[in-house]
């Protein structure tokens, strides 16, 4: 086993699915809706081959900028030699997991602590 150098090299637990989950991939993964601009995460999956990142986007976070029938196109920071640039990567729909970014969830915050202050108080019969 000397001198592998296979695309799937160094990726044996990385790929492969939890316990009790092998087999058909639920529909659910496949109906999901994604837009542009959503923050996304990657994650290889061993059950379907076609269209599998490598490994090295696996678990990687990037920004939605093409959405298109069969496949998402996300933008992902990649680093290379002392470099940081960003890779745009073409990828199966079922390779992402939506995740909510932050940002969205501190930037209404002061909103609605201003609307709630702003609310009059109500007693138990609503004056």
């Amino acid at each position: 086993m000397t001198n592998t150098k296979g695309k799937r090299r160094g990726t044996r637990y990385m790929f492969s699915r939890p316990f009790r989950k092998h087999g058909v991939v639920p529909l659910a993964t496949y109906m999901r809706i994604y837009k542009k601009g959503d923050i996304v995460d990657t994650k290889g999956m061993g059950t379907v081959q076609k269209g599998m990142p490598h490994k090295y986007y696996h678990g990687k976070t990037g920004r939605v900028y093409n959405v298109t029938q069969h496949a998402v196109g996300i933008v992902v920071n990649k680093q290379w030699c002392s470099k940081r640039s960003w890779q745009p990567v073409v990828l199966l729909a079922w390779w992402l997991l939506n995740i909510l970014p932050p940002p969205i969830i501190w930037q209404g915050l002061p909103e609605i602590c201003r609307v709630i202050a702003n609310k009059p108080i109500l007693g138990v019969h609503g004056y």
